[in-house]
């Protein structure tokens, strides 16, 4: 599951049926439908009309009974990047190492840097 991606449960005991921005959207009773996580949060705050019986109780099928489960963080998918490539954003140079990136900006940028600070941790290897 991507990090837009969430689930959203149907906790009634009957399959809800609801259109949403033209398309009627389906979820089956205890189960789970994935949605974009924005979409899943308009969804769920969009009104719907409840409908009651003769005695004024409100139908079973008309109750709204969804809630998200959003992923947990070990679920997200990591970010695709290149291992090992640090990047000396003045120039594009890319390094193999952060001490190699170290290296070519005291050799290359060190007067560009905007604070002593940062030359300073630079001059450090850090």
């Amino acid at each position: 599951m991507n990090s837009r991606e969430v689930k959203v449960w149907n906790r009634n005991v009957v399959e809800h049926e609801e259109k949403f921005k033209g398309q009627l959207i389906k979820i089956p009773a205890g189960e789970f439908i994935k949605m974009d996580r924005t979409e899943a949060a308009e969804f769920l705050s969009q009104f719907r009309q409840p409908v009651y019986n003769k005695g004024g109780v409100q139908e079973i099928s008309s109750m709204k009974k969804l809630f998200i489960e959003y992923p947990d963080v070990e679920d997200l998918e990591e970010p695709k990047t290149k291992e090992n490539e640090f990047l000396c954003h003045k120039c594009g140079f890319k390094a193999k190492t952060r001490a190699s990136l170290s290296s070519h900006i005291k050799n290359n940028h060190l007067q560009a840097l905007e604070s002593d600070e940062a030359r300073q941790e630079i001059l450090k290897g850090i």
